[in-house]
């Protein structure tokens, strides 16, 4: 999985709960750069990290600030498209076709599968290659004649100019290490990855996890951008609220899984049973080892 590698260094030595915050601010500090860098045409992004951790939630809440008339704005962007569960090659040469002109993003998410995937991969080494056509001067098309008849169904053209940005958000377990004797699955992934900016967005154990999380419950920045919105979402109390965030920090290490995503179970539960829902989420959240 990928992780921050100051994250990852820092976790193998002893630091207080507010080096560790301090370190996560830089943090979400770099993630917000790496998506700022895709909404103003700078290059295509991979985003790698632990499941239920925010990723998605990120990536749109920094992309809204490139909308037209946003507050925010700056190099306006439309809104981006989204790929997510099972995503065929034909599917993504349609998408991603649609999505083709300056400005325009693209949002592949919860797709692990097509980074297996020899068709998708070669789609997403096409559109994501720079180099220039000698003869035209321009960026060479992606073609798909393969498919030809089921792309002409789609009343689409065999080939384009992919002159867009990517955003593939994954939380399948990248190799970020140098490989003498590469698996055949890496030497597929390897092209694509090598056209894209890697972010590592993983956090490495569950005291980080616990502390990043307490800190988007107490409004992270003073502009308070980033929040818990399940809290909001699901109505609870701030008695409540904090009795829940208590309860995940006491037993942090005995979650099947610790992430955002967690605590918006625990929320759920909380509104079916208020006075049992700390037993309930020991049945049903916590590990039985």
């Amino acid at each position: 999985m990928g992780i921050s590698i100051n994250l990852l260094s820092m976790s193998k030595e002893q630091h207080s709960e507010q080096e560790i915050q301090e370190e996560l601010h830089e943090h979400y500090n770099d993630i917000e750069d790496f998506i700022c860098g895709v909404a103003e045409d700078r290059f295509h992004l991979v985003i790698n990290g632990t499941a239920g951790m925010g990723k998605t939630e990120f990536t749109n809440d920094v992309l809204k600030q490139y909308r037209p008339n946003n507050k925010f704005g700056k190099t306006p962007i439309k809104k981006p498209i989204r790929l997510s569960g099972t995503a065929s090659g034909i599917k993504m040469f349609v998408e991603l076709q649609k999505a083709k002109e300056q400005g325009q993003i693209t949002i592949v998410d919860d797709t692990d599968k097509l980074l297996e995937d020899v068709e998708c991969l070669d789609l997403l080494k096409g559109c994501l290659d720079s180099q220039i056509d000698e003869e035209t001067g321009l960026r060479k098309e992606v073609a798909w004649s393969k498919y030809s008849n089921a792309i002409k169904q789609q009343d689409v053209k065999e080939k384009f100019i992919y002159n867009g940005k990517l955003i593939i958000i994954t939380n399948k377990r990248i190799q970020n290490i140098q490989d003498d004797n590469p698996t055949m699955s890496r030497l597929r992934l390897d092209p694509v990855m090598s056209r894209c900016q890697y972010l590592k967005a993983g956090l490495p154990n569950n005291e980080f996890k616990m502390i990043a999380i307490k800190m988007f419950f107490n409004g992270y920045r003073k502009e308070r951008r980033y929040q818990l919105r399940c809290f909001k979402t699901h109505n609870i109390p701030e008695d409540a609220q904090l009795k829940i965030i208590n309860f995940m920090d006491k037993h942090k290490d005995r979650f099947t899984e610790l992430s955002f995503r967690t605590v918006d179970k625990m929320c759920t539960l909380y509104n079916h049973r208020p006075d049992r829902w700390d037993r309930l989420a020991m049945q049903s959240l916590f590990s039985q080892y």
